[in-house]
């Protein structure tokens, strides 16, 4: 059974119409590509400074407790865990804070103690 198969060259014309969508559609990927990379800087950019924004309200609110923490066991007669809860208070609400450190120490000492019954 020896069967011959034809062999016949495969004939392959390029069509010059093809050709030409293919190098316009490859125009057209690369030029895509790079707006999406300039895109993506943009936008990592702007993460990048809502991060740093972020970190630098964070350091600043943990200078604040600080103060507040430091500012508390000057007081005498203050335990670790009232300045704590006093400065948990006075952190949440801004005006009382004000207040805090308008007041000359023997009132602080006072106002501290009215808080902590409230």
């Amino acid at each position: 059974m020896d069967q011959e198969i034809d062999k016949q060259p495969l004939n392959v014309e390029s069509d010059e119409e093809d050709d030409d969508e293919q190098v316009a559609s490859f125009h057209d990927v690369s030029n895509n590509f790079g707006k999406i990379f300039e895109n993506t800087n943009v936008n990592i950019g702007t993460m990048a400074s809502a991060w740093s924004k972020a970190e630098e309200r964070e350091q600043r609110m943990d200078e604040k407790v600080n103060k507040v923490l430091d500012e508390m066991m000057k007081l005498d007669g203050t335990y670790p865990s009232e300045a704590l809860e006093v400065a948990i208070i006075l952190m949440a609400e801004e005006h009382k804070l004000h207040i805090f450190y308008q007041a000359p120490n023997n009132m602080k000492k006072q106002y501290t103690i009215d808080l902590l019954k409230k």
